[in-house]
């Protein structure tokens, strides 16, 4: 059991891309989530998705699947890390208690909240294998144990072959196996096709897939290998590819805003207009590519920063 490790952490863009995917696939396979949570064999029903906010702390929190067992209501959080962390343990323990503190804020002693569990799925890391368990400890090393323990489950010291007797969810992290190959890519993508009957459920995990090998920490390019066997148009039709796009195309707009805001400065200091912190917070704000585009025009025949921005703003 682990409750503290080191390692460099992931930028935080790849995080966010990552985190995004696997929180939207993973919610169009409730039940498998909770299959693999839960001992073999326990009867369950799912009752939904849910996301809470404590007003106090103003902390949205991860999403957490509620099943209904024999015993009670019960919430199984998922946590995804691109990497082992030292502060992923102290994380688990702040969502557990969150959560159950918020479960319980309803009943009043009523009727008992739910019961809780965490699972931390890690995608890249050490070659040494990751033990199955963690905890956050709150209680004195010569006493019993008190805090929250959590599951590890490292996907990528699973081998393919583990990966896809787990069901279709799990198989999308075959890229990151330690013994995926660019050969095995093709059959990976036959699996998923065959196990899941629905287009748009395959689509979603196959182009997961591609953004969870872009995550191997390995680099070992299995993106390319799982392109050639997908069709433009399943890539095309995925909530991945279009949220992706759409980031694309804010990115792109946001570069075109600063390259005319740059041009700007350059070309005020050459007709040697100096530019007031004022002024610059009024450019810097500016988000009207057409406005930009007509101050850059007036730069031209300007004398004077009036000239080209107008009169001052009235602060």
């Amino acid at each position: 059991m682990v409750d503290d490790t080191t390692d460099t952490p992931p930028a935080d863009e790849d995080r966010n891309d990552v985190d995004l995917c696997l929180r939207h696939v993973t919610q169009l396979f409730p039940e498998a989530l909770a299959r693999a949570a839960l001992p073999p064999g326990t009867d369950f029903k799912v009752v939904g998705w849910s996301e809470t906010q404590l007003a106090a702390r103003q902390r949205r929190m991860d999403r957490v699947l509620t099943v209904q067992l024999p015993a009670g209501p019960h919430r199984i959080h998922y946590e995804w890390e691109l990497t082992w962390d030292a502060g992923i343990a102290f994380r688990v323990f702040e969502y557990h208690f969150l959560h159950a503190l918020a479960a319980s804020s309803p009943h009043k002693g009523a009727t008992l909240p739910p019961t809780h569990e965490s699972h931390v799925v890690v995608l890249s890391g050490p070659e040494s294998p990751l033990p199955t368990e963690g905890a956050y400890r709150t209680t004195a090393a010569h006493s019993p144990f008190g805090g929250v323990p959590f599951v590890i489950d490292a996907v990528y010291q699973r081998t393919v072959a583990e990966l896809g007797a787990r069901g279709p969810l799990w198989l999308m992290f075959a890229p990151l196996a330690h013994d995926a190959t660019p050969d095995a890519m093709p059959r990976v993508l036959e699996d998923l096709r065959a196990q899941v009957p629905s287009p748009r459920h395959f689509r979603e995990l196959a182009i997961a897939s591609l953004v969870l090998a872009d995550a191997d920490g390995r680099e070992r390019g299995l993106r390319t290998f799982l392109e050639a066997c997908l069709p433009r148009e399943v890539v095309v039709k995925s909530w991945v590819y279009q949220q992706g796009q759409q980031k694309g195309v804010e990115q792109g707009i946001e570069q075109g805003l600063r390259w005319m805001r740059d041009a700007l400065y350059a070309t005020l200091a050459a007709r040697k207009i100096r530019v007031t912190a004022a002024r610059r917070q009024q450019i810097e704000s500016e988000t009207r590519p057409e406005v930009l585009t007509g101050w850059l025009e007036r730069t031209a025949t300007a004398t004077r920063l009036a000239d080209v921005l107008g009169p001052r703003p009235a602060s």
